[in-house]
């Protein structure tokens, strides 16, 4: 896949949804009806070999955890 070629993906709809909790933490607090517009995301994970084309050929800045050995194996998906 040339990196300036969008992957395949999956519409979500737009709609109300609850976010939060009772119970979580702090900052999960408190739990509320929010709205989403609607929008598309990939159906797979990008992995760093896929990204790092996509870097290469816009000149975008790389993910903060792009050089973490943990996190860059070729096949894993971008953290």
């Amino acid at each position: 896949m040339s990196a300036l070629e969008f992957p395949a993906t999956v519409e979500i709809p737009g709609g109300w949804f609850l976010m939060g909790s009772e119970q979580g933490q702090e900052n999960e607090r408190p739990c509320r009806r929010v709205w989403v517009d609607s929008f598309a995301i990939a159906k797979f994970p990008m992995t760093n070999r896929e990204y790092r084309e996509f870097l290469a050929e816009t000149g975008w800045p790389a993910p903060p955890l792009w050089g973490n050995p943990v996190f860059n194996a070729p096949n894993q998906p971008v953290v």
